[in-house]
C-alpha cells in the first residue's frame, strides 16, 4: 500500500512537470511566432501578444522579450506604448546579461515613449545608450529608426543642420537594410529640413527623387503632401491648394491627415477664402494632431473669428493658441539633442580615459612586479655568488690558518729538539723558562702589543673584539684564548700563563663566565665559531 502510495505521488509530480513544460514550450513557441508576424502583420502579433500573461512565462528571458515584442506591436498598431514596467524589466535583464543587441533595442523602444510624451530630454538619453549598445551591429534598420527619431528631435527643437545629418544617415542605414520604405520617409525628411531653412529648390529635388521611390498610394501621398507643402512656404499658393485638394483623397498615416487640413485651412486663409480655412482648420482638430498642429489650427480659427467680429470665439482660441505656446515652450526649454550628445561623447571620453589609465596602472604595476622579481633574483644571484665566495675564502683562510699553525708548530717542535739536548741537565725552572723564551721569540707574548697585533691578523680582530665586547677579560685570559686557537699544547699554555694544573680549571669557569656561558667546557668552540664569523 505504501509503495502505491508513493507511485502514485510520482506519478502527480510527472504530470505536473509535463504541463508545465508544456505551457513553457507553448509560450515559447508564441513569441517565436510573434517575432515572424510583428513586421507583417502587427495587428496579428498584438491580438497574440494580448493572449499571453507576462506572469505566466516561467523563463525570465522570455518575459524580457516579450517586453520588447509588446512595445514593438503597441508601435507598429499606432497605439501607446505601455505599460512602461514591461519594457523596464526588459532592460534590466539585458543589462545584467550584458547582450548589446536586445538591450539597444529595448532602449529605442522606451526612448520612443518618452518621445511620443514630449519628453525629449529622456527620450535622446536612451536613444544615445541604444546607439552606444549598437557599435558593432549590423541591425541597420534600427539604426536607421534611432537616427531618424532623433533627427525629428532635433527638428522639432529648431535644430535643423543637426536634424537633416540625422535624417541622412537614417537615410544611409535604411538603404543598407533595404527598407525602401523607411528610406523613402528618411528622404522626405532631408527635404523637409531643406524647405525649413528656405533651400526650397534642394528640398523639391528630395521629394521628387522620393515621389519616384513610391511603390504605393500611402507612399505617394506622403511625397506630394511634402510638395505642397513645400510650394506653401515658397508662397506659391495656388500650387500648394491644388496638390492639398488632391491630397484629401489620399490614404494617411500617423497625424498625415490632420497636416492636409489644417495646412489646406493655412492656404485658405491667405487666398483670403475664410469659411473654408475655418472648416478646415476645424476638421484638423478632429483627427489625430500633435500640439504643434493644434497650435496653427487655432491660430487659423482666431483669426478668422476676429475677421468676422466674433470676439468671444476668437479669445478662446487666443486661450488656447497661448495654452499651446507655453507647452511648446516647455518643450523647447527641454535639453537640445547636441547637447546630450555631447555631454554623452564627454562620458565616454572620460570612460575611455579611466580605462586607458587603469590599463597603464595594471601596466606600471605588472612592470614593478616584474622588475622587483628581477632584481630578487639579481639578488639571489648576488647573494649566491657572495656566499659562494665568502665560502671559497672561508675555506682558503682555514687552509692559510691552518698551514700555518703547522708552520708554527713545526718551528716549536724544531725549537724544543733543539732545547731538548740541554733537557737532562737542567732543573724544571730552568726548562720553563727556556719555553717562555721559545714562544717568545715566536709569538711575542713579552710585548702585549706585538702579540695583540699578531693576534688581530690571525683571528680577525679577535683580541679587540675581546675587549670590546667583555671589558672584564684579562690579558692573561685573551692569551689563554689566542693559544689555545693556536693548538698549543695544554702543558705549554699553563707554562705561559703562570697557571699550575689544578688551579686551570677555576681558571676556565671564571673565563666562562665573563663570556656568559654555562659551561667550561665550551670556551674553545665557542671561541672557534667566533673566530669563524669574524
Amino acid at each position: 500500500m505504501f509503495q502505491f502510495c508513493i507511485l502514485k505521488f510520482r506519478l502527480y509530480i510527472f504530470i505536473l512537470f509535463c504541463i508545465i513544460l508544456g505551457s513553457c514550450s507553448d509560450s515559447s513557441r508564441n513569441l517565436q511566432h510573434v517575432e515572424r508576424l510583428i513586421e507583417t502583420a502587427p495587428d496579428s502579433a498584438l491580438s497574440l501578444l494580448r493572449e499571453i500573461h507576462p506572469q505566466s512565462l516561467t523563463s525570465i528571458s522570455d518575459r524580457a522579450l516579450y517586453g520588447i515584442l509588446l512595445f514593438q506591436a503597441l508601435d507598429k498598431n499606432f497605439q501607446a506604448l505601455k505599460p512602461d514596467s514591461a519594457i523596464d524589466f526588459s532592460i534590466s535583464y539585458y543589462e545584467r546579461k550584458r547582450k548589446s543587441s536586445p538591450l539597444a533595442v529595448a532602449c529605442f523602444y522606451k526612448g520612443r515613449m518618452y518621445k511620443y510624451a514630449t519628453r525629449y530630454e529622456d527620450a535622446t538619453s536612451l536613444y544615445l545608450k541604444a546607439l552606444e549598445n549598437s557599435k558593432r551591429s549590423t541591425n541597420y534598420l534600427l539604426l536607421g529608426r534611432i537616427y531618424s527619431d532623433m533627427g525629428e528631435i532635433s527638428s522639432l527643437q529648431n535644430q535643423y543642420r543637426d536634424a537633416q545629418l540625422k535624417y541622412q544617415q537614417a537615410a544611409n542605414y535604411f538603404t543598407k537594410a533595404k527598407a525602401k520604405k523607411y528610406a523613402l520617409h528618411a528622404l522626405l525628411d532631408v527635404g523637409r529640413m531643406y524647405q525649413y531653412v528656405n533651400k526650397h529648390d534642394s528640398a523639391y529635388s528630395c521629394y521628387r527623387k522620393a515621389l519616384g521611390m513610391a511603390g504605393d498610394s500611402l507612399d505617394k501621398g506622403a511625397c506630394l503632401q511634402e510638395i505642397a507643402l513645400n510650394h506653401y512656404s515658397s508662397e506659391h499658393y495656388d500650387s500648394a491648394l491644388n496638390y492639398l485638394r488632391k491630397l484629401i483623397s489620399f490614404p494617411y498615416l500617423g497625424n498625415n491627415r490632420a497636416i492636409r487640413y489644417y495646412k489646406l485651412g493655412a492656404v485658405l486663409l491667405d487666398l483670403k477664402h475664410y469659411d473654408s480655412a475655418h472648416y478646415y482648420a476645424s476638421c484638423a482638430l478632429k483627427y489625430n494632431s500633435d500640439i504643434y498642429i493644434r497650435r496653427e489650427c487655432y491660430r487659423i480659427l482666431a483669426d478668422v473669428e476676429s475677421l468676422r467680429g466674433h470676439k468671444q470665439e476668437t479669445n478662446n482660441y487666443i486661450r488656447s493658441y497661448v495654452a499651446c505656446m507655453d507647452s511648446i515652450q516647455k518643450i523647447a526649454s527641454q535639453t537640445r539633442v547636441p547637447v546630450l550628445e555631447s555631454f554623452q561623447q564627454v562620458k565616454k571620453e572620460v570612460r575611455k580615459t579611466n580605462r586607458y589609465l587603469v590599463a597603464i596602472l595594471l601596466i606600471v604595476i605588472l612592470f614593478a612586479l616584474l622588475v622587483l622579481v628581477f632584481i630578487r633574483r639579481l639578488r639571489k644571484g648576488h647573494n649566491r655568488e657572495r656566499t659562494g665566495l665568502i665560502e671559497k675564502y672561508r675555506i682558503t683562510q682555514n687552509k692559510v690558518y691552518q698551514r700555518d699553525i703547522n708552520t708554527l708548530h713545526r718551528k716549536i717542535e724544531e725549537k724544543k729538539a733543539f732545547q731538548a739536548r740541554n733537557y737532562s741537565t737542567i732543573s724544571s725552572s730552568e726548562r720553563e723558562l727556556m719555553t717562555r723564551q721559545l714562544y717568545d721569540e715566536l709569538l711575542h707574548l713579552d710585548d702585549w702589543k706585538a702579540f695583540s697585533h699578531a693576534m688581530n691578523l690571525f683571528f680577525s680582530d679577535l683580541v679587540t673584539y675581546l675587549e670590546k665586547e667583555y671589558p672584564t677579560i684579562t690579558r692573561k685570559e685573551i692569551t689563554w684564548c689566542c693559544l689555545n686557537l693556536l693548538q698549543i699544547a695544554p702543558a705549554d699554555i699553563l707554562t705561559l700563563i703562570e697557571y699550575k694544573h689544578s688551579s686551570h680549571s677555576k681558571f676556565k669557569q671564571r673565563l666562562a663566565k665573563k663570556m656568559n656561558l654555562n659551561d667550561a667546557s665550551g670556551l674553545v668552540p665557542f671561541l672557534e665559531q667566533l673566530v669563524a664569523k669574524l
